[in-house]
């Protein structure tokens, strides 16, 4: 019976055991279920996540590269506008071809007599008026070139840049949306037909600018060159001042030209002289007017007072600077301030002088004795004939011959005045020194000129009439000036406001 018992508790036991085994397993197989389900929910999860993190990068890439786009698109556009407006007021070729051709034809004058159309030998005013001309023309033609190669840097920049722009990688990025891409194509081809004629027009300008550098260049090359040749020409000049040049006056001529194409080939290279240092040089110019005009103005108001106080002497002794306030103030603001013009050419000095002595002989008119004034106006004639024959650049046997005369002349007069003037009734007898000095200088020249010494002949035919009215310019500047201050400080014993105006 027991054992019976225990038997039927066993069987129970196993049957419990089998049964919790039973549900253990199917417990395990719900856990593994289960955890089945969560694995692939995650999964999906994790790809979908994954996807999406593509997709928005792809989008952001996107909208970056349509950023990018547009900022390339919008600095093209930028680009070219700056372009266009350079183009239409950068790039002035008709004024560079404007000069080019001027500077050739003042070219072509400038070396007339020197490097064409040759005499027997170089004359020193020759060559010295060519070197001025040929150093101005130097100066513009290296403007020129230094404006055309800035030009020309300018108008590949631009192409360089458009070029850049163009290349740029972000306008290749095309979008994976097709309606998109369509609209940045049409874009791209808008784009496409504003940049193609401005491209263009910079190949076009770069290609005008280029060919006018190439000519420029050449200029440059060629006046150096010519400025180079002139040196040598000057430096033969100096240090052969004392040998013959030409044959004895009376001896016949080795070449010809006709004495009127010299009067033309002087007036045409005096004229660029005057106008190339007059255009340097207007700002002195301007000056030296205001100072002739304060100077008038304070004369005049100087002489107002001497009227209205009755100190005005019928004979102007002592007060000649007042006679007349405007021809006193041209004196001496020209004889005084001609220095400000350092190198002028010959003819402006010619012109500072003619003005100085037209205003001291009008000054001297029934001041002086005639017979001063009569050596005066001989004097002045004299200097201005030789001064306008200084102007004649090339050599020819008409014009020794007229040097000769007007040298024998002066040698004569200067000696007939030394030795016979009346010194007596003479202002100021400096001027006795300055005349001897005179009839020295145009004896020398006399003797250069017929023995064949022409450019040391002219130079001492122009010195010994210009250092007596030179002379005579001066002293009596500083006497007129002597004058205005002595009146000045015997009216006033202050400053007084009515002496402005």
């Amino acid at each position: 019976m027991p054992t019976t018992k225990l038997s039927a508790f066993s069987t129970i036991l196993i049957s419990m055991f089998l049964t919790v085994c039973a549900y253990a397993q199917t417990g395990d197989n719900v856990s593994k279920l289960k955890k089945a389900d969560t694995l692939g929910f995650v999964a999906r999860m994790q790809e979908f996540a994954k996807r999406s993190a593509q997709l928005s990068a792809s989008d952001l890439a996107a909208d970056k590269a349509a950023l990018e786009q547009s900022k390339v698109l919008d600095e093209l556009k930028k680009t070219m506008q700056v372009a266009k407006s350079y183009l239409r007021s950068g790039v002035d070729t008709v004024g560079a071809r404007t000069q080019i051709a001027m500077i050739e034809q003042d070219y072509a004058t400038a070396v007339d007599g020197v490097i064409t159309h040759k005499g027997t030998a170089q004359t020193f005013r020759n060559v010295t008026a060519t070197s001025k001309i040929l150093t101005e023309l130097l100066n513009k033609a290296e403007y020129r070139k230094l404006r055309l190669d800035l030009h020309q840097k300018q108008l590949n920049t631009f192409r360089y840049q458009l070029d850049s722009i163009l290349n740029a990688p972000a306008l290749f990025k095309f979008s994976t949306d097709s309606a998109i891409l369509i609209k940045y194509m049409q874009r791209l081809r808008v784009l496409a037909y504003e940049v193609h004629p401005i491209d263009s027009s910079l190949k076009l300008a770069s290609n005008n600018v280029q060919g006018l550098l190439n000519q420029v260049n050449l200029q440059v090359f060629k006046l150096q060159s010519t400025l180079d040749e002139i040196g040598i020409y000057q430096s033969d000049l100096a240090h052969n001042t004392l040998n013959r040049e030409f044959a004895n006056i009376w001896d016949p001529a080795e070449n010809y030209r006709p004495f009127d194409q010299i009067l033309n080939q002087a007036r045409q290279k005096a004229k660029l002289t005057l106008f190339f240092y007059a255009e340097n040089n207007i700002g002195k110019l301007v000056i030296l007017v205001i100072l002739a005009m304060s100077s008038f103005i304070y004369l005049r108001s100087l002489k107002q007072i001497y009227i209205e106080k009755g100190m005005l002497s019928d004979d102007m002794e002592g007060q000649l600077v007042l006679r007349y306030p405007l021809f006193s103030a041209l004196l001496i603001v020209i004889n005084l301030f001609q220095f400000m013009f350092p190198s002028a050419p010959f003819i402006l000095s010619v012109i500072f002088w003619i003005i100085a002595c037209a205003s001291l002989t009008i000054l001297f008119y029934k001041f002086i004795t005639r017979y001063w004034m009569n050596i005066w106006l001989i004097m002045v004639a004299l200097f201005l004939i030789t001064a306008f024959d200084n102007l004649i650049l090339q050599a020819s046997r008409s014009e020794r011959w007229f040097m000769l005369i007007t040298s024998i002349i002066g040698t004569i007069f200067g000696t007939v005045v030394i030795l016979k003037g009346r010194k007596e009734e003479l202002r100021e007898k400096l001027i006795l020194i300055a005349i001897g000095f005179m009839a020295v200088l145009e004896f020398a020249s006399t003797v250069a000129n017929i023995y064949g010494r022409y450019n040391l002949s002219k130079t001492l035919l122009i010195s010994g009439f210009l250092n007596v009215v030179v002379a005579i310019l001066f002293l009596w500047t500083v006497r007129l000036i002597n004058e205005g201050l002595f009146l000045a400080f015997s009216v006033y014993t202050r400053q007084d406001k009515k002496l402005f105006y």
